[in-house]
């Protein structure tokens, strides 16, 4: 997984895109923001993220790192469903 996200982002690099790939503030659906208590790659993240987005909901998992989804895929996967239910 981690070597297919490489690869996307060279293509992405060869390309030359290099343009913001939007404003979260312009996000009207409901967004729920995902952040592992434990993620070192982007801590900082999430909430101000959560924050610009006019419907936009953090949900902190006090167990994960940065892929919970990996981590406890029933777990996230339920969460998830909750959300969209």
């Amino acid at each position: 997984m981690q070597r297919r996200v490489f690869e996307l982002q060279t293509e992405r690099d060869d390309l030359g895109v290099d343009e913001e790939l939007g404003d979260p503030s312009t996000i009207q659906a409901p967004a729920l923001v995902v952040s592992g208590d434990h993620d070192l790659t982007a801590s900082a993240a999430p909430q101000p993220l959560a924050r610009t987005m006019p419907r936009g909901q953090l949900h902190r998992l006090s167990w994960a790192g940065h892929l919970p989804s990996l981590e406890r895929p029933h777990e996230t996967g339920q969460l998830m469903t909750n959300f969209l239910g």
